[in-house]
Formats: C-alpha cells, structure tokens, sequence
C-alpha cells in the first residue's frame, strides 16, 4: 500500500498488459453488447486507474483498458477488428510504375480511385485480342477453305448457265456425278488457253443449241457447259484428224464414265464452222437416242493427269 493509503495491485495491470485481444482485456464475450462493454470498463477501471492503484503499471494498464473500450464501443472499428483481427488499418499499398507511384485507395487526380485489379487490365487486354484474332482467323479459314460440302454447297449456288473451267479439282463434281446433266466441254488448246474467242464461239453455239435441241416429246434439253485445256488423256477422246478446238460430251453412269465427241466434218477437222455447226448436230443425236457413247476409264478428274 502507498504512502496515501491507495493500495498496490500489480497482477491485475500485468494481465491486462499481457492480454491481446481486446475482448479478453474486459472480460466480455464476442457477442456482448455495446453497454455492458461501458459497465466491465467502468469495472475494471476502478482496480487500475491510477488514482485506485498505486501500482507502477497502472497507468499503462490503464491506457490499455481504455483502449479496448473504445474500439468495442465503435461499431465500424469493432467490425473490423471482429474481421481481420486488428485494431489498426493496414497501409495502403503502393504500386510502383517507372518515376510514378500510385496507392490503392487513394485518388485518381481527375476523381475516382485506382482499382485494385488495375494490374489485370494488360492480360485482360492482350486475352481479348487475342480471342478477337481468333474468331476472325477461324471465319478467313472456314472461308477459304473448301471441303467437299463446302464445294457442293458453292456449286449449288452459282448461276445453272454459267460456263465452268473444269480443272482436276472440281471435274468430278461438276461433270462426274450420275443422274446429274450431261456435260459439254469445249476442249482447248494448252498453250493458249480459254481465250475471247473461245468465249464467243461457246456462247454462240449454246445459244443456237438452246433453241434448236428437242428430245422426241418436244421438250428442249438442259446441259451443264464447261472448258478444259486438252491434255494428253484429253486428246485420246478425239476423233483422228479432229483440231483444237474441240467438242466432247460427258455422260457419267452408274457403270462407269461415257463420252460421245463430235464428229469430224467431210472436209476435215480444219473446216470452218465445224463447231457452230456440229455442236447442235451432235447434241440432237444425243437428244433423239441416236448418239454412240464409249466408255472412260476412271473418272473425269483423271482426264487432267496426275
């Protein structure tokens, strides 16, 4: 006891010293409420208030009393505490950028606060790019890449008249499906190709043909038209002594591969004429049942080789 009659209690102020969590400093259970946290303060103040114990420790033992109280009786600091254990705010986190440096939480110079997320936005950036890359790479390669659905399915769209240039790639297609329209091909010399010329004279003789070309019953014939530069296969279908150009038909069966060619006029595969005038000849033989067909061996796309 002190020389003014206070007594000296040091084991109360060295628990309160050595206690941590705030709670147990007061003697209070988590869910106490704000007013019975004021009664254990005002409790526990009058065995260590300096003024009620003489003991070196009270003060300190006091501050630390008071400072339970009044975190426990603020709802916003109890929270927190209840939360993440601690009583004071962590320090805002700064993120470094070159000669700058920004703090989570603080202000934009403009208004507004830095995200905490802000560090994302390059990934997420370079991720939408790279998923925007993606989705126009993939409609480039279903554009331009044909499958064989994606062939039939463009041949079913383009103009029924138009004139084909057969190659190795759409013959069988175009002109070697059976039960589909016979072919007719205007065979033309390699070195110089499907010129204007060629054009005309095609377009010339379907037209004739079109109207001229008539089945037994009356009823005029539909052909698919096409062009191919004359390679050696090619040539074997020709009649001996015929001259470029030329005009074959191709009738795919069941069976096999057919073609009928066009015959070689009196005067020889030079005469002039020899098409505008022996396309529709043939094509009526074809049309009356009067034509001869000879078998092909293999189908239309080995007519361009290998």
């Amino acid at each position: 006891m002190s020389v003014d009659g206070r007594p000296s209690n040091d084991a109360v102020c060295r628990r309160i010293l050595c206690t941590k969590d705030h709670y147990d400093v007061l003697e209070v259970p988590r869910q106490v409420e704000e007013a019975a946290v004021k009664a254990a303060f005002r409790r526990k103040a009058r065995e260590v208030h300096p003024d009620k114990n003489a003991s070196p420790l009270a003060s300190d033992a006091f501050k630390r009393l008071q400072k339970a109280s009044d975190l426990l009786t603020d709802a916003v600091a109890r929270r927190r505490y209840d939360v993440f254990g601690d009583d004071e705010p962590q320090p805002r986190q700064q993120v470094h950028h070159r000669n700058r440096h920004y703090t989570y939480g603080q202000q934009y110079p403009y208004g507004g606060e830095i995200p905490p997320f802000a560090g994302l936005m390059p990934f997420v950036a370079a991720l939408l790019l790279a998923s925007f890359l993606f989705l126009v790479g993939g409609a480039f390669l279903v554009d331009h890449i044909e499958s064989p659905q994606h062939r039939r399915f463009q041949q079913q769209k383009r103009d029924p008249e138009a004139v084909l240039q057969l190659a190795r790639n759409n013959a069988d297609l175009e002109c070697g499906v059976p039960g589909r329209r016979l072919c007719v091909v205007l065979l033309t010399d390699p070195r110089h190709g499907f010129r204007q010329r060629e054009s005309k004279l095609l377009e010339k003789v379907r037209a004739e043909t079109q109207q001229t070309v008539t089945n037994s019953r009356g009823q005029r014939l539909s052909f698919t038209w096409a062009t191919a530069p004359a390679g050696l296969r090619w040539n074997q279908l020709l009649p001996l002594k015929a001259t470029l150009p030329w005009v074959v038909v191709l009738k795919p069966t069941r069976g096999g591969l057919r073609v009928s060619s066009m015959p070689v006029p009196k005067a020889g595969g030079k005469e002039q004429g020899r098409l505008s005038a022996g396309v529709p000849r043939l094509l009526q033989e074809i049309a009356s049942g009067s034509a001869k067909f000879e078998p092909v061996k293999g189908n239309v796309s080995e007519l361009f080789g290998r």
